[in-house]
């Protein structure tokens, strides 16, 4: 089990980041807000097993889905799921980084 993308801090992943390659509608009303539970059940997995509070699922930007949504699994885990622009690639890195700082 090895994640996509791990940020390092003293040796221990600090934020852990999985890319999904499918389009979300981010607009469904849904609790999941039209995200994976599957894919979130696999982020808790990755925070609990690597010890890390911080975890992130990145889709690709679209008309649906085109803003960071967070979510909480109790209080020692927290799940954004982000938009990436694949047109301006630059900036959505950008973009996720400050909004990850945030739950550090």
């Amino acid at each position: 089990m090895k994640p996509d993308i791990s940020l390092m801090s003293g040796g221990k992943p600090e934020i852990i980041l999985d890319t999904k390659w499918k389009h979300i509608n981010g607009k469904d009303g849904g609790p999941k807000l039209g995200f994976n539970q599957a894919d979130m059940y696999h982020m808790f997995v990755y925070g609990k097993n690597c010890e890390c509070r911080t975890v992130a699922l990145v889709y690709p930007k679209t008309k649906e889905f085109d803003k960071t949504e967070d979510f909480r699994f109790g209080r020692e885990l927290s799940l954004a799921c982000v938009p990436f622009d694949v047109t301006a690639p630059e900036v959505s890195v950008k973009e996720i980084n400050r909004h990850m700082k945030k739950h550090v």
